[in-house]
């Protein structure tokens, strides 16, 4: 079921390998809740702290069953991934805030 929300584009990836695109599965409702079902069965056994993921399509889904399954999700930038530096000139909260890396401004 699940796979009929995702399309696959062979002639997209410059390497040889297919692009999957998973915009359709995030945006149906019916779909994403199969996705989150299906996930959450593979972690119902395991022990752990927290999720650590990319954020790409990884992250949407890992933000989800993070919620689910009541762990903490820790976003991990790669390199390319994101335009500019880590932390904004201006840092959107306080830099005592708990999980905050930026320094305040001068």
């Amino acid at each position: 079921m699940i796979e009929e929300y995702i399309d696959a584009f062979p002639e997209r990836a410059s390497d040889g390998r297919t692009y999957y695109d998973f915009t359709r599965l995030l945006s149906d409702k019916d779909g994403f809740e199969a996705a989150m079902k299906g996930f959450k069965g593979m972690f119902d056994r395991e022990v752990f702290d927290a999720f650590v993921s990319t954020e790409s399509y990884a992250g949407m889904f890992a933000g989800a069953l993070s919620q689910m399954l009541g762990k903490p999700l820790i976003p991990v930038k790669y390199e390319g991934g994101s335009p500019g530096p880590l932390c904004p000139r201006r840092a959107p909260r306080p830099a005592d805030a708990p999980g905050s890396r930026c320094a305040p401004d001068a």
